[in-house]
């Protein structure tokens, strides 16, 4: 596990799996940032929204452009199985979130899939996150306890 701080300048997304155009995102990726995003982009349920993402400087026609602002992440490395995905995410946020001085930030929540092989997986999991009391400072928002 590490902490980052970065801007992702543009991601291209799309809803849909089934149509050919996860192959297209991933023959658009040409940035430092490489690999197939799954990008949450609402940690609220009422608006919760997941894509399928890539960063690109390439034009993104009928796609949607997403900008992530400036953020500060906990970036989880992992390798093995695709299921072992929502493992980790649990183990983030029941194990490691409440001991570490840190809650979520207001930003989305980034998997980078850099070998999507089922079977022998290499990806991260992004947790935007801000020094405890500093989200609901900067943001005006609630306390909300995990």
């Amino acid at each position: 596990m590490y902490i980052i701080t970065v801007s992702i300048d543009r991601i291209i997304r799309r809803k849909e799996q089934s149509d050919g155009t996860v192959e297209r995102l991933a023959g658009m990726m040409d940035t430092d940032l490489y690999g197939l995003m799954g990008v949450s982009t609402c940690n609220d349920q009422d608006c919760w929204e997941y894509y399928i993402a890539v960063a690109t400087t390439q034009d993104r026609n009928e796609l949607d452009e997403f900008i992530i602002p400036a953020c500060t992440w906990a970036v989880f490395y992992e390798e093995g199985p695709l299921m072992g995905v929502q493992e980790l995410e649990s183990r983030i946020v029941t194990e490691w979130l409440p001991t570490s001085g840190y809650e979520y930030a207001n930003a989305p929540e980034i998997e980078l899939y850099m070998n999507p092989d089922a079977n022998n997986a290499k990806y991260e999991i992004w947790i935007p996150i801000v020094k405890k009391g500093e989200a609901r400072e900067l943001l005006n928002l609630p306390r909300v306890d995990m």
